[in-house]
This record gives C-alpha cells, sequence and structure tokens, in this order.
C-alpha cells in the first residue's frame, strides 16, 4: 500500500514536469524568469530613492505604470513549477502591485513615516539631526542596550543618497513595519524611553530578550518542518491532495466515511495545517536568521543597517494568541490571531477607496469598518485568486479563493449580528452570557463557518496542485521509512534563450 501510495505520488509530479514543459515548448506558457520576479521589487525602490518633489513626482506613476505591465504580463502568460506548481507566479505578483501603491500612492512617506535607527554616539547625533531630520531621540535604560553608546531615533525619509538607500530597502522589505511609525497594532511595544506616554502598557507587555526570542523561533522552526514532513505524508496518501477529488479516503482515514462531512473535515483540516505550518516555518526563519546572525556577529550588522537588527522587539511572532478566536471570533481569527503580513497595505487601499467617498459615508464608523473589512478580503481573496489562475492545473479562482475569502467578510457581520440578538435576548430575560459560553459560541461559529466556507478553496488547492511542492530539502520520516532522505532532486534555476532579449535569462523551473 505505501509502495502504491509513493509510486502514484511521484508518477503524478513526473507527469506535470512534463506537462510544464510541454506547455513552454508549444508556446502555451512562456518561462517565469527570475528577472520577472525581482523587476518588481526594485523599480518600486528606485522611485521611493527619489524625493517627489517638483517634475519628479512623475516618476512613480511611470515607474508603477511599468511594473503593473510586467505584473500583467506574469500573470497572462508565465508560468513555473517552484512556488506550489505556480501559485506563488501570481499571488507574488498581484501583491507586490498593491505594496507598490500603498507606498507610491496611498501613503506619503516623505511626510508620514519614520524608521528606528541606532545612533552610535552623541557626537554623530547633531550632524546627523542636521542633515536627515532625526527626532525623538531616546536612550535605552543601560541594561537593555546591547551597547551603552547607542540610542535609538526616529528617522525620517534621508537627505542622503546612501542613507536613503537603506531606509528604503527596510520599508519595501518590512511589510508589518516593525520598525517603522505605521508597524501595526500586533507587534510588541517599543521601549517607553522612544514612545512617550506608553510606560504602563510596555511594562504589562514586556518583550522577551533577545536570546530567548531565537530560541522560541528554532524550536518554531523545528516543529513546523516536523509536522509539515509528517503533513507531507499523509497528502501523498490520500489521491484527493492531488486532483482526485472524488477518490475515497485511504485507510485509516476510510472509517470516518461512515459519519457524513467527516472526510470532509479531515481533508479541509489537512489543508489548513499545511498552509499554517508553512507559514510558521518560513515566518520563523526570519528571526532565526537575521537576529540569529545579529547576535552571533554583532559588529557586522552594526556596519551593515543602521536598524538595531538585535532588539528583540523587531520579531514579534507572525500569529497572535488562539485566545483571540474565542474571545472575538471570526474578526478575531483573522484579524488577530491569523498572520498579519499584508494588513497594512490593506487597510491604506480601503482608506483610499474611503477618501474618494462622500463624507456622509467615509466619516460614519460602521460605514468604514465595512468598506475596510471588504476591501481588505477582497484584496486578499485577488491575490489568492491570482495565485489559482497561475498554477497548472484545473482552478477555479473565482469560485475557490476568491469566493472563500469574501465571505469570511460576511461571516464577522454574520456573526456580530447573531451576537448582538442573542446577548440582547439574554439580557432582556435578566441573564448576561458568562465568559465560558461567550467562548464556546465563538469557536463553534468559527469552526462551522470555516468549514462551510472551506472546502471551495480546499479543492481548489487540491486541483491546483498545491501540494506538489516539496517544502523540505530533507524528509526524516521518509528516509526512515526507506524512501530516500533527499527531497529536492532537480535544480530550481537554470538559463533560458528563446532568442529574444526579453524573453531571455535564468529561468525559475
Amino acid at each position: 500500500m505505501a509502495d502504491h501510495a509513493f509510486i502514484r505520488y511521484e508518477r503524478i509530479v513526473l507527469d506535470t514536469h512534463n506537462r510544464f514543459h510541454s506547455l513552454v515548448q508549444r508556446g502555451d506558457a512562456k518561462p517565469w524568469l527570475l528577472w520577472h520576479a525581482l523587476l518588481p521589487m526594485i523599480l518600486p525602490i528606485s522611485a521611493l530613492l527619489i524625493p517627489r518633489r517638483g517634475s519628479c513626482w512623475l516618476i512613480r506613476p511611470i515607474i508603477f505604470a511599468i511594473t503593473l505591465s510586467i505584473s500583467v504580463e506574469t500573470i497572462q502568460y508565465r508560468r513555473g513549477l517552484l512556488g506550489a506548481n505556480g501559485y506563488l507566479v501570481g499571488l507574488v505578483a498581484v501583491w507586490w502591485l498593491i505594496w507598490s501603491s500603498t507606498l507610491l500612492f496611498f501613503n506619503n512617506i516623505e511626510r508620514d513615516f519614520r524608521r528606528i535607527e541606532r545612533m552610535r554616539s552623541a557626537g554623530n547625533k547633531g550632524a546627523t539631526s542636521q542633515q536627515d531630520g532625526h527626532a525623538n531621540c531616546r536612550e535605552y535604560p543601560r541594561s537593555a542596550k546591547p551597547n551603552n553608546t547607542d540610542k535609538l531615533v526616529w528617522q525620517p525619509y534621508p537627505e542622503s543618497f546612501s542613507h536613503r538607500l537603506g531606509w528604503t530597502l527596510a520599508l519595501v522589505l518590512n511589510m508589518r513595519g516593525p520598525d517603522f511609525s505605521f508597524r501595526i497594532s500586533s507587534l510588541d511595544p517599543l521601549p517607553p524611553q522612544l514612545i512617550p506616554g506608553h510606560t504602563h502598557a510596555t511594562k504589562k507587555h514586556s518583550c522577551p530578550r533577545a536570546k530567548a526570542r531565537l530560541r522560541a523561533a528554532f524550536v518554531r522552526l523545528l516543529v513546523a518542518y516536523l509536522a509539515i514532513d509528517v503533513l507531507k505524508l499523509i497528502l501523498i496518501w490520500d489521491p484527493y491532495f492531488f486532483g482526485t477529488l472524488s477518490a475515497p479516503a485511504p485507510s485509516p482515514f476510510d472509517r470516518l466515511s461512515t459519519f457524513p462531512g467527516l472526510v470532509r473535515f479531515y481533508r479541509s483540516l489537512a489543508s489548513g495545517l499545511g498552509v499554517y505550518f508553512a507559514l510558521q516555518f518560513v515566518t520563523a526563519a526570519n528571526p532565526v536568521f537575521f537576529l540569529g546572525l545579529s547576535l552571533t556577529f554583532p559588529n557586522a550588522s552594526r556596519a551593515l543597517t543602521a536598524t538595531p537588527l538585535d532588539a528583540p522587539w523587531l520579531y514579534a511572532d507572525q500569529f497572535g494568541p488562539i485566545t483571540a478566536v474565542l474571545d472575538k471570533g471570526l474578526a478575531g481569527a483573522w484579524g488577530t490571531w491569523w498572520h498579519q503580513l499584508f494588513r497594512f497595505g490593506f487597510v491604506s487601499a480601503a482608506k483610499w477607496v474611503l477618501s474618494f467617498m462622500p463624507t456622509a459615508i467615509s466619516s460614519h464608523r460602521s460605514t468604514r469598518r465595512a468598506i475596510t473589512v471588504f476591501v481588505a478580503f477582497g484584496l486578499s481573496g485577488l491575490m489568492h485568486g491570482m495565485g489559482s489562475y497561475t498554477q497548472l492545473g484545473d482552478t477555479r479562482p473565482v469560485s475557490g479563493p476568491f469566493l472563500f475569502f469574501i465571505l469570511q467578510a460576511l461571516g464577522i457581520f454574520i456573526q456580530e449580528i447573531c451576537c448582538r440578538v442573542v446577548v440582547h435576548q439574554l439580557k432582556a430575560l435578566g441573564h448576561s452570557p458568562p465568559r465560558w459560553l461567550r467562548r464556546t459560541g465563538n469557536a463553534a461559529f468559527v469552526l462551522g463557518w470555516l468549514l462551510l466556507t472551506g472546502s471551495g478553496i480546499a479543492d481548489d488547492f487540491a486541483k491546483g496542485g498545491l501540494w506538489l511542492t516539496e517544502p523540505l530539502p530533507i524528509s526524516p520520516v521518509r528516509g526512515l521509512m526507506g524512501r530516500g532522505w533527499l527531497c529536492w532532486r532537480t535544480p530550481w534555476l537554470e538559463y533560458y534563450d528563446d532568442g529574444t532579449y526579453w524573453g531571455s535569462g535564468v529561468r525559475i523551473i
């Protein structure tokens, strides 16, 4: 049985590779080149390096138009196997358009954004402040500082080009903004010496020390690695996850078929856990790499950047507390517990949309929130829908990912209305719902709503070949089973030349 499952899986992977190469050879698809992935990120950086003064304001719309054209061409024609059978091709292209719009148009970075930087000495402070406009310069307490001569300052958009380059790179690559003034609210609080009036909150939610945070991130990375390895084996066992949606559940999950809906529950749960641990693995690698290197090579990290890379508050967990689901229901699940990587971009887009609406509408709190929620989930649905579109499988981008995310916005308001009605009725009867009842109701609604709406996106993942990806280089589980330890057996990159300038370069396979 095990041999049959692995043989079937390896045949599907081989068939997918052959189909992809056949599409490229026939001209039905074009390969995804490395510059197609990097240029939409490099172009906005180059635009942000040029201050928006005088006629220079035209540069940003022109560069954005070039970025847009590259992204549209990528989504329409470019395909690859790396990144979940092409899922990242569309998702990344749309996200960089959203993020570029956020930084180029939706916000005024020169006027409103500040970056937290380390200033080495009081002697440098005066010169730097005069040139670059430092503000709110406050020292760390000596016990918290890795170097007693360090100070942290709020650095606005710098005047000097070399300083502006590092500032802009950090801005583009820090989507949650942990070291910027636009940082999202779910991050760790900043030191009280930097933010006046937040001393009490900072003491209440103290940040772990750097080494403790590094150990926690390493544990998350290891747990996610092992969980992905076990889940991958479960997925290989079940042909459903490779596009055969009508396939019966394999043993021992076939016993669930006697109870309606349990097979669907197990497959949806496995799909959700696969996404969750994949994100945990990727996001935990950030503090392991950057915090680990900055602690190991402190002098090199200080010479490389003004950002205090050894500060633990830069590396807050990507996922919030699970209690947010119990206390706030579906809104807490998506707004607090789930990762908030795209939050600032989505909220900025919503504010931009609201700016075009009449004041009577945009100033109404409930209306503003409703528009913000639907814009955020609509953009998330667009991103994931385009990821589905650029996969090689027979996907349904609209009825799968896009509908799933729109339904999450609808579910938030349905739950809030239901809770309001129930609480009102209980209070009318002289009862106030206890905390355990509210939490039980929230958990039940979230679980039920995700099961009700999640089958479409889970089926789309399976049909698109999302689970054909080999995310790990080495598989301890398969190695112990005698199926081989090494998972990455083919190169990721190769040089490709179609005879044209624009169609040649390093190809992402």
